[in-house]
């Protein structure tokens, strides 16, 4: 895993990079997030992917491209998806019941 830094050469004095800055922190706190926005958010962010995959693999055919490797991520995206709109499902349950 990259962690941001070159390897140093042998005599190559100016091969180490300084570590980056640590982010400023922000001027106002965001409100937090409950559980059913968070929910709701990334099934968004979910449903998204999906169609941008789904664009993505058109194009690969119409440009006559291997679409094997695509279908198969489109696959995967989709069944996450599941899992988002599953959870978001109970997050809504748990929501009207006063539970969270």
């Amino acid at each position: 895993m990259w962690n941001g830094r070159r390897r140093r050469k042998l005599g190559d004095e100016t091969a180490a990079f300084a570590p980056p800055a640590p982010a400023a922190a922000p001027a106002e706190v965001a409100p937090q997030e409950t559980p059913l926005q968070k929910a709701e958010r990334v099934m968004r962010s979910g449903e998204a992917i999906v169609e941008r995959q789904k664009q993505l693999l058109l194009d690969l055919r119409r440009n006559g491209r291997s679409t094997d490797a695509a279908e198969k991520l489109l696959h995967t995206f989709q069944e996450v998806l599941l899992e988002y709109r599953k959870n978001l499902a109970m997050q809504q349950i748990r929501s009207r019941r006063g539970d969270g």
